[in-house]
């Protein structure tokens, strides 16, 4: 990979365990707001005035479906985030060790930006092996693509109905299948990497 001049990388991108966090927090927040609106309804107020409780049922877990749809998308993003600063520090600093230079002769000819993700997770699973764990991820990329760019076209990950800790099980056994840099800050402040 051509040596990276002028990489300015953001401190305060989201980290996975951030997204999963945020998940947990809106969850609760969905549940009490569901259970404050059904109350509502019975008293002839709010926006299921006139649902039955099924129907209130119904477009609650609408609300669940389209939120675990939206965090799978950024938690992701976010796991993608962390092998692409490592590929960036790697390519930037002219790390020495056997990893660094298999990950920079296998995209000797192109620029950082040029690589894409699932490269990436191939030029790793060519390094480290891991291919059952790497290519369980893939699955999570082919399914952030299609949630990034419209759900418009047939989903062809293979994952109906996956959830957020799903995602993290396979993006964090991804990382851990990997030797990232230590530099490479992406877990929580307590120095875990589990999802609670």
């Amino acid at each position: 990979m051509k040596k990276i001049k002028n990489l300015k990388l953001l401190s305060q991108w989201p980290r996975p365990w951030n997204v999963l966090d945020y998940y947990k927090h809106i969850m609760t927040a969905l549940k009490a707001f569901g259970e404050q609106e059904l109350r509502a309804a019975q008293r002839g107020e709010g926006p299921f005035f006139g649902c039955t409780p099924d129907e209130v049922d119904a477009k609650l877990s609408a609300l669940r479906d389209e939120l675990e749809q939206e965090v799978t998308l950024l938690l992701a993003a976010s796991f993608e985030a962390v092998f692409r600063v490592d590929l960036a520090l790697r390519a930037k600093g002219r790390a020495r060790d056997s990893h660094s230079k298999g990950l920079r002769q296998r995209f000797a000819d192109r620029e950082f930006h040029e690589v894409r993700f699932e490269e990436i997770l191939d030029g790793w699973k060519t390094l480290v092996g891991s291919a059952h764990v790497l290519g369980a991820f893939k699955q999570v990329v082919i399914l952030r693509h299609w949630l990034a760019h419209g759900r418009y076209w047939p989903q062809k990950s293979g994952l109906n109905g996956i959830d957020p800790y799903e995602v993290w099980r396979r993006g964090d056994a991804a990382l851990a299948a990997v030797p990232i840099l230590p530099n490479v800050d992406y877990g929580p402040p307590d120095g875990s990497r589990g999802a609670t």
